[in-house]
């Protein structure tokens, strides 16, 4: 956290930050969620919400913070662009541009290429998808 802080003011981002404290200290104070009210309520003030790592302790009777932060906040996927960097880096397939996309609930990843085939991987298994 404190490496993406530090680029962040380095690059001059007028920002100015809440913290709250959630994981593994908040668990182990007793709280099986691993994060407070207040500090909900500060996510959903702000809007905002730049995470380090969470640890969920080891244990019956703690949910995971990570899963508790996507639902809380509507996150359904992970989508993660990559494109290529060709000519600067040299690449097997220098004109492939691609989206990652892990759905959250599911964990069925689906690949788009640029040429509009989508192409879906579950469990090491290809499945091809129509869009």
């Amino acid at each position: 956290m404190d490496a993406t802080l530090s680029i962040l003011d380095a690059a001059g981002a007028q920002l100015a930050y809440d913290e709250i404290e959630i994981g593994e200290k908040v668990y182990l104070a007793g709280n099986t969620a691993g994060i407070s009210p207040e500090a909900w309520d500060t996510i959903r003030r702000n809007k905002v919400f730049l995470k380090a790592p969470i640890t969920t302790p080891q244990g019956v009777g703690y949910k995971s913070l990570n899963v508790s932060t996507r639902k809380f906040l509507g996150l359904y996927a992970y989508i993660r662009p990559c494109f290529s960097l060709h000519p600067y880096v040299s690449k097997k397939h220098p004109k492939m541009d691609l989206v990652i996309i892990l759905h959250l609930t599911t964990y069925r990843e689906a690949l788009l290429f640029d040429n509009g085939k989508i192409s879906s991987a579950v469990r090491g298994q290809q499945v091809e998808i129509s869009s």
